[in-house]
């Protein structure tokens, strides 16, 4: 899904939790984060990244994401940062 997608669906929908790639086809993680942020102030959004996502967002923006997600991942990491986002 890239960038379009995700913020079509996110008019459409209300999402429990957001999960992005800081890289996309078709535009930036920070200016994703950014459209949906504005959309939703409250929206849970975990970003996942292989290129170290805290260095490539916005500062103002990395104090807003629920959760990070590194690069590669397995069942057990995804499973523990969902426990963990769903926790509080």
């Amino acid at each position: 899904m890239c960038g379009a997608d995700a913020l079509a669906a996110l008019d459409g929908s209300p999402w429990q939790l957001v999960m992005m790639d800081a890289d996309l086809p078709d535009t930036t993680g920070d200016r994703l984060l950014a459209a949906i942020l504005e959309r939703r102030p409250a929206q849970r959004v975990v970003v996942a990244s292989g290129h170290g996502a805290r260095a490539i967002l916005d500062a103002a923006l990395v104090a807003r994401v629920t959760s990070f997600l590194p690069k590669p991942y397995g069942l057990d990491e995804l499973r523990a940062c969902l426990v963990a986002v769903e926790a509080g």
